[in-house]
């Protein structure tokens, strides 16, 4: 079977279970970038670079905002723990800034 072949029928699949018509041709994008592109036609890969783009925007952003703000909250946890040590306060646990990708 043909790669053009088979991501007609995975697309037509995904339509016949309902999926929204964005969600399919992210499904379409990922499972190509999944393939390196290979064999995909010029057309192909500027699609696929319109769809993959903004979507990884989606994602990009919401994690800036999340790793900012952790970074921000470890800072006032830094300045707790300072402040409990030198008031003398029994033993504070030393905050500690985990980040896990």
């Amino acid at each position: 079977m043909k790669r053009v072949e088979a991501d007609r029928i995975f697309r037509e699949s995904m339509a016949d279970l309902d999926v929204a018509f964005l969600r399919r041709w992210l499904m379409w994008a990922g499972v190509r970038a999944g393939s390196g592109l290979s064999g995909a036609t010029r057309r192909e890969r500027v699609i696929w670079l319109l769809i993959a783009l903004p979507a990884a925007a989606f994602v990009f952003v919401p994690a800036v905002v999340i790793l900012v703000w952790l970074g921000v909250f470890w800072l006032i946890e830094l300045v707790f723990f300072a402040a409990f040590k030198l008031a003398g306060r029994t033993r504070p646990n030393r905050p500690r800034l985990l980040v896990k990708l």
